[in-house]
């Protein structure tokens, strides 16, 4: 405003046929950073349980989410060959955006440990969709929408509003608020920061690199770390 007026009156001063400035929008006030939202421990148990009481469809998605710190475009993504049960491991090799499938962030494909207890989930989850020949089964993805498409994140939102609700939470848990809440998880366990950055995934293809010599039987005692911090029954 004062630079506007300030033209203004150089316009009416030297007789200018009009003034530059006007119409020019102000700067924009910078917004404030948002504040990185996580649950923490007894917030994330009890956030799951309710999943499991109260939207129970929901519950394998989230605990995939919430136990293993993936991308929502990573979990929505997984088909069943990606699980082997024999090695007890979850192969995360390719990712979902918008009806498509692409490589995982910077080709990083991630191997994983299923700990049992989530493997018992998945496996049920698995056998609850044969059972009922859900849509998008005969594909293979593991996560169907309810029309046998590649789900969105949009496809847990009113859930999961309704379970932060429930909880008094102050906002809406997004699945980024679980990746943040699994790397929580992961300092609490006392997990490394090298075997964090290869459970996590990383921003770059140097980082994959720099990180693709942690071992499986690393990952698997810090996945187990971070499942007994879990009450699994």
């Amino acid at each position: 405003a004062v630079m506007r007026n300030i033209i203004g009156d150089a316009t009416l001063e030297y007789d200018l046929p009009r003034n530059p400035a006007q119409g020019v929008p102000g700067p924009k006030k910078p917004r404030k950073p948002r504040a990185e939202r996580y649950l923490p421990l007894p917030k994330l148990r009890e956030f799951l349980t309710l999943v499991q009481e109260h939207q129970p469809e929901h519950f394998a998605i989230t605990l995939l989410l919430a136990t293993f710190g993936l991308r929502w475009e990573e979990a929505s993504g997984l088909h069943v060959e990606h699980i082997d049960e024999g090695a007890g491991e979850l192969r995360v090799v390719q990712a979902h955006v918008r009806g498509r499938i692409f490589s995982t962030k910077n080709d990083s494909n991630k191997f994983l440990p299923l700990a049992p207890e989530i493997l018992s989930v998945l496996q049920a989850h698995i056998q609850g969709l044969i059972r009922r020949q859900a849509p998008g089964i005969e594909k293979g993805i593991l996560f169907p929408s309810r029309v046998g498409t590649y789900r969105t994140p949009s496809s847990v939102f009113k859930a999961w509003q309704n379970v932060s609700r429930k909880m008094d939470l102050p906002w809406t848990v997004r699945p980024h608020d679980l990746r943040r809440s699994y790397q929580n998880l992961l300092r609490q366990a006392n997990v490394g920061p090298v075997v964090q950055q290869a459970l996590m995934g990383h921003s770059s293809a140097e980082m994959t690199e720099h990180y693709s010599f942690v071992q499986m039987d690393e990952k698997r005692q810090a996945q187990q770390n971070v499942i007994s911090l879990f009450d699994f029954r």
